[in-house]
């Protein structure tokens, strides 16, 4: 690690106003944290506690007060479109979209398979812009600000010429047997073949509600084309099997009415202006209550420790957005019934999941403040967000920070003031968050260098930042992988193997020393060295039957990756790619 210009001089601490607690949860998940807590607006916060032991864990949550004056949630779609024809598919990054709509926090929000529709439930401006999936929970704010966890369940009935016919889904792929509503929040055009039957209306501007009758006219007669356009102001109805008989029968001019209705076991969902899908159930009344099947999870889903996002209650309605690290080195991650217990010590009487695993992000002041598993930000189909007016309660003083910094990856970097400075000093105002997902900084302002590349470490306080630009390098190889070469057996006798060397945070290690040891054969070199990419190739003259045929490849003091010879005949008609993987 070095700094560039003023190497050497002592960093003075320079974060005032952190309220820094030591021990302040014995006996929970994380037994002792460090908990770090930051006002970001009136009626938000930022709490983070990091744990060390017996397993490391990141919590960053954010405590909403969501009935406080000038604070409003949002559910936002990537894109402001559920799809999308460019390679984002309607996806965004949660930083992206929290920065673009002026949000002060953002998590993201539901499961979502590549097309980047979110699978369940969500409501932005009170309109419903995705059917629920009624098994799975979701959560909903009113427009006072009530919050609501509900399994929710949707019924839609279009009705024109004295005949009422089912709505299946609205804004999701169109299948065998459905009716689907497409509104202008799907995106420019339905994207559907011409299997189908497509109207479009010109409709009331009411809006696709909860609880409304949508009054339309058909714009001109049905088409079977397919990907009809979708007016701004209207939709289209697209039916595929017995109900394209109902539109078909539609001319120019005719009268249709569309009704929408969300049901859930508690009153109030025509109420709800933002809400977005996730599950399955974590905390009810206070209790662990995980239905992991019901909800159309798998068991190994509950049972492994991932990235996990949720969003509780607490008892005096506290909205409660929480991301849990893991697939990482400084934070294992937790099973569903960890994070049922996250929640719980964080005061959460009711409490859903969200979408984890890469997906997990957590954005204040439009910068990732927590530690993404994938090292960068993964694009999510949906996010939920926290837009407040005023700024925080009191400004804190800015650090004073080198400009610039070279670190190896896994290596750490005091920034920001240590415990003793910052103990006792009052809840106070001022984030630290991470640019171009280098690696990840706590609320103590300690930096721990992950993805290799360039990017920034910030600390905002109000309108003013300052910040260090990081380089950050790969650290020591502790992984190698092996595979054959797509043509390992074109030329009789002689095949070639790749090997790639990658660090703790799956970084590729360049110019890392590779030792090669065939069985059956001889190697061009007995060691390779990994080129700018993290890559090496090396290749074999077999002496030996195809039965013989192996070859180990090792890191220094590592266990070696062992390869046999590819199955096929000698022609190199079949092959079979085989990957290893040894860690010192």
């Amino acid at each position: 690690m070095a700094f560039s210009g003023k190497a050497g001089r002592r960093l003075r601490a320079a974060v005032a106003g952190v309220w820094l607690l030591i021990g302040a949860v014995a006996g929970g998940v994380w037994g002792a944290d460090t908990v770090y807590r930051r006002h970001l607006a009136p009626g938000v916060a930022l709490e983070q506690r990091l744990r060390t032991g017996p397993r490391p864990l990141i919590v960053t949550a954010f405590r909403v007060s969501t009935q406080a004056p000038g604070v409003k949630m949002r559910a936002a779609l990537g894109g402001d479109a559920v799809a999308g024809t460019d390679a984002t598919r309607g996806r965004e990054a949660v930083s992206r979209l929290a920065a673009r709509l002026g949000a002060r926090a953002a998590v993201n929000a539901d499961f979502f398979p590549w097309t980047g529709d979110p699978l369940g439930l969500h409501i932005t401006g009170g309109q419903i812009v995705s059917d629920p999936d009624p098994r799975r929970a979701a959560v909903g704010v009113t427009a006072d600000g009530r919050v609501l966890l509900d399994v929710v369940s949707f019924r839609g009935e279009c009705e024109a010429e004295g005949q009422a016919v089912a709505l299946t889904g609205i804004n999701r792929a169109r299948q065998e047997g459905d009716l689907i509503l497409y509104t202008p929040a799907y995106g420019p055009s339905t994207l559907t073949d011409a299997q189908g039957v497509e109207v479009r209306l010109g409709t009331s501007a009411a809006g696709f509600r909860s609880g409304s009758a949508i009054r339309g006219e058909v714009i001109e007669a049905p088409t079977g084309k397919g990907n009809a356009p979708i007016p701004a102001d209207g939709c289209v109805l697209s039916a595929r099997g017995a109900a394209a008989g109902f539109l078909d029968r539609l001319e120019a001019g005719a009268a249709v009415t569309i009704r929408l209705s969300l049901k859930g076991a508690r009153p109030g969902w025509d109420r709800v202006a933002e809400a977005v899908g996730g599950g399955p159930w974590l905390v009810r009344a206070g209790q662990a209550a995980i239905d992991t099947v019901a909800e159309g999870f798998d068991t190994s889903f509950a049972a492994t420790r991932h990235p996990r996002t949720a969003v509780g209650v607490t008892a005096g309605g506290e909205l409660l957005m929480v991301a849990v690290d893991g697939r990482q080195a400084i934070s294992a991650g937790a099973s569903l019934a960890e994070m049922a217990q996250v929640m719980r010590e964080l005061g959460a009487v009711e409490a859903i999941n969200l979408d984890g695993g890469g997906s997990t992000t957590a954005v204040a002041e439009g910068m990732v403040v927590n530690s993404p598993s994938g090292g960068a930000e993964r694009p999510v189909a949906n996010a939920l967000l926290v837009l407040a007016e005023g700024a925080a309660p009191a400004e804190a003083a800015l650090p004073d920070l080198p400009g610039e910094a070279q670190i190896q990856s896994g290596k750490t970097l005091a920034l920001g003031g240590g415990a003793a400075q910052a103990a006792g000093s009052g809840a106070g105002s001022g984030v630290w968050g991470v640019r171009g997902g280098i690696g990840f900084v706590d609320q103590g302002g300690r930096f721990t260098a992950g993805r290799a590349g360039a990017g920034q470490v910030v600390f905002r306080a109000g309108a003013a930042e300052r910040s260090v630009a990081v380089s950050v390098r790969p650290g020591a190889a502790v992984r190698l992988t092996a595979r054959w070469a797509e043509d390992a057996l074109a030329i009789p006798n002689v095949s070639r193997v790749r090997v790639a060397a990658f660090d703790a945070f799956g970084n590729p290690v360049p110019g890392q020393a590779v030792a090669v040891e065939p069985a059956g054969g001889v190697a061009d070199a007995g060691t390779v060295t990994t080129g700018t990419r993290g890559e090496a190739e090396v290749t074999l003259t077999w002496e030996s039957p195809p039965a013989g045929r192996s070859v180990a490849v090792r890191l220094p003091g590592s266990k070696p990756v062992t390869l046999r010879y590819p199955a096929g005949d000698a022609s190199g008609k079949t092959s079979t790619a085989r990957a290893g993987t040894a860690a010192p």
